[in-house]
């Protein structure tokens, strides 16, 4: 089930180019893997807290010490979100002396695009390691069902295309991002309903929102 997960986003990445290749504007394929390779800089923050808290987190969920997993991913946001801001506020005084788009000819409009995806990884660090601990309670059917969902969903973006003709790789990024905050509600719904975990982000409201 790990090696059908693994293979379902290998594929979805695989399905996201090809969809940009050909519903969007020409050379947008080639800006899109760019820019989504400049984002792992930043998704490179939540994977290594991931890997760092893989070990502890499974010995927490076999002790079945659900709040002390929530105490902790909220610890990990907070550190996620301080090595984010301090990446990003690098890049921007980076930006303010050098032009790093211009270096690989894409066009001004890369920025806005580039900033949409940057959504993505701190949605992540916002909701916690949600795929991970899905393996660790072993909740694989759930997880592989959702990762077929979001395949299908980001498929649906041919439907636009039919309609308006080529469209825009921003507009392309965007659908991208509201399926993927789709994906990772589900993902952070099973774990509340299930096994009792609570969102990071949600800590501060973890008695109303959090609470069964």
């Amino acid at each position: 089930k790990i090696w059908l997960n693994t293979s379902l986003v290998q594929f979805r990445e695989f399905l996201e180019i090809s969809l940009v290749l050909a519903i969007a504007v020409t050379s947008s394929g080639g800006e899109y893997k760019l820019l989504m390779q400049f984002s792992l800089v930043f998704m490179a923050v939540f994977n290594a807290l991931n890997v760092i808290n893989s070990f502890s987190y499974a010995q927490i969920i076999n002790k079945g010490e659900i709040e002390i997993l929530n105490q902790n991913a909220v610890k990990e946001m907070k550190t996620g979100i301080l090595f984010f801001l301090f990446i990003f506020f690098a890049y921007l005084i980076l930006s303010i002396f050098y032009d790093v788009f211009s270096l690989f000819s894409m066009p001004e409009s890369s920025a806005n695009t580039f900033y949409a995806i940057l959504l993505l990884p701190l949605f992540n660090i916002f909701m916690g390691p949600l795929s991970q601990l899905n393996i660790h309670f072993r909740n694989m059917d759930y997880l592989n069902i959702a990762q077929i969902f979001k395949i299908f969903l980001i498929s649906l973006v041919v439907i636009p295309y039919y309609l308006l003709g080529e469209i825009e790789l921003l507009t392309f990024v965007i659908w991208k991002i509201l399926v993927e905050m789709m994906f990772i509600a589900i993902l952070s719904y099973g774990l509340f309903d299930k096994f009792g975990y609570c969102p990071p982000i949600l800590d501060n409201l973890r008695r109303t929102n959090c609470q069964k």
